[in-house]
């Protein structure tokens, strides 16, 4: 590929768009076209492939699979930290405790989607605790889910880095939520 030779066609980029459209309802902008590059040079380093036309031979002819999934992962914006929107997760906490101390023994579903590595939905469970046993309150169950199945298995495994805990959370809940694990 030559200084003046653009990453992508239309024609691929189109293509990558659809499959974005198609697994997750997003779609790329086309002033957000400059984002397909910078997001796909890792994955065609990773699974081998020199060029984006070599990635849409190979995702026409297997449009499901890990390629794929690695396609739109990559497109994904997973920015997240624990606390974000801190306003909203309290409202959140305050009406679903109005309405389990208006309906007591009702346990609430509360979905959060879009989890990413789980910040939101771990902030929102650290609100629940603090909020709900003063209270007495039954604590809800708290369903993240997300369109990459990596970044779910991330947050279900509940492992942040030192950055992912310091950006956004207090230290106090810090010290009370988290365990230094290793060195």
């Amino acid at each position: 590929m030559s200084a003046t030779q653009p990453f992508a066609s239309s024609g691929a980029i189109s293509v990558i768009g659809a499959l974005l459209e198609q697994r997750t309802g997003q779609q790329i902008a086309a002033n957000r076209a400059w984002r397909i590059e910078t997001a796909l040079k890792t994955v065609l380093r990773a699974h081998g492939l020199d060029s984006v036309d070599q990635l849409i031979a190979r995702l026409t002819g297997t449009p499901t699979g890990p390629l794929a999934d690695a396609v739109v992962d990559a497109l994904l914006n997973n920015e997240t930290s624990f606390f974000r929107d801190a306003g909203v997760l309290e409202l959140v906490v305050e009406a679903a405790a109005a309405i389990t101390a208006d309906q007591p023994g009702r346990r609430l579903r509360i979905w959060s989607a879009g989890c990413s590595t789980g910040q939101e939905p771990y902030s929102l469970a650290m609100l629940f605790e603090e909020a709900y046993v003063a209270r007495g309150l039954p604590f809800p169950e708290i369903v993240a889910t997300d369109v990459s199945a990596a970044t779910v298995d991330r947050a279900r495994a509940g492992r942040f880095s030192q950055f992912e805990i310091q950006r956004g959370l207090p230290i106090r809940r810090m010290m009370t939520w988290f365990e230094q694990d290793g060195t």
